[in-house]
């Protein structure tokens, strides 16, 4: 929030070393690995992008729950910056198949955002199947009242 906040007031400085020390605070996690590289992302400074989106993805392999939502922004940087879009297809494709998916990054959005990539890539069957899936998944979501998903 503080990196966010000092961002928005034009202290790049400052942000850049509230993002930092967020990733030291947090024992190095993947969400706040990919929170770095969003601001990277959003300052334009690619290569310190790419460094910290790996670094997340790093630190999500090393979870007790691999796979999760960090993936999915991982994915969503990669994609935004037309950077690296087999990685980004990867990283969608392990979240939709781990079980440890959030309701922040509901199966169906991300089976849809998967088939935009995959058309994006030349795969019409490969984003066919996934805009299906998406289709199905959209059907039989249901948030919880605590913001799990049953998907």
């Amino acid at each position: 929030m503080k990196g966010r906040l000092a961002e928005k007031d034009k202290n790049y400085a400052l942000a850049e070393s509230e993002f930092k020390q967020a990733v030291e605070a947090s024992n190095q996690s993947a969400d706040a690995w990919m929170a770095l590289a969003s601001y990277y992302s959003r300052r334009h400074q690619t290569e310190l992008m790419l460094t910290a989106l790996h670094a997340g993805i790093d630190a999500d392999a090393k979870t007790a729950k691999p796979h999760g939502p960090a993936l999915v922004e991982g994915a969503g940087l990669l994609t935004r910056n037309h950077l690296d879009l087999p990685l980004a297809t990867q990283l969608l494709r392990q979240y939709l198949a781990s079980p440890n998916k959030s309701a922040d990054s509901p199966a169906f959005q991300v089976s849809a955002n998967l088939g935009r990539l995959l058309e994006q890539q030349g795969d019409q069957e490969g984003a066919r199947q996934q805009q299906q899936a998406a289709a199905a998944l959209a059907h039989a979501y249901r948030p919880t009242a605590t913001g799990a998903t049953s998907h």
